[in-house]
């Protein structure tokens, strides 16, 4: 059996807090961005093309998130507060923060909801 590459070996790629993530699982649990897909039962590319291409341009869905979580048993609570939200927005970063507070469980249905107020926004925007 080969070895999974270290996280660190990837090369660099917009640090959103999806992919810091990513890599943190790779590296804590030993697992390749593949065995992960494949545990997580999605396509091995929605990890490898984000871990492997610079160039990159989307975000992880919040749901490919979510299964990595529960394949992997690897809480993405921490990246999803450490994330930067904007200075000018302290409702958004008081919102990160108590989201970092709370059981898995909760913090699911608040991010749910939120989901689909976000794209029930967006679909009505002209």
């Amino acid at each position: 059996m080969t070895e999974p590459p270290a996280a660190d070996t990837f090369p660099p790629m917009q640090e959103d807090w999806q992919i810091r993530y990513v890599r943190h699982v790779l590296a804590k649990s030993g697992l390749s961005a593949s065995a992960v897909a494949k545990r997580a039962k999605f396509a091995s590319t929605t990890l490898t093309r984000a871990l492997n291409s610079p160039d990159h341009k989307f975000q992880m869905s919040l749901a490919t998130i979510r299964k990595i979580e529960e394949a992997t048993g690897i809480p993405y609570a921490p990246f999803l507060a450490d994330s930067k939200p904007p200075e000018s927005d302290p409702v958004v970063a008081a919102i990160l923060d108590r989201l970092s507070k709370l059981g898995a469980a909760d913090r699911d249905l608040i991010l749910s909801v939120s989901e689909g107020l976000l794209a029930r926004s967006q679909e009505a925007k002209p």
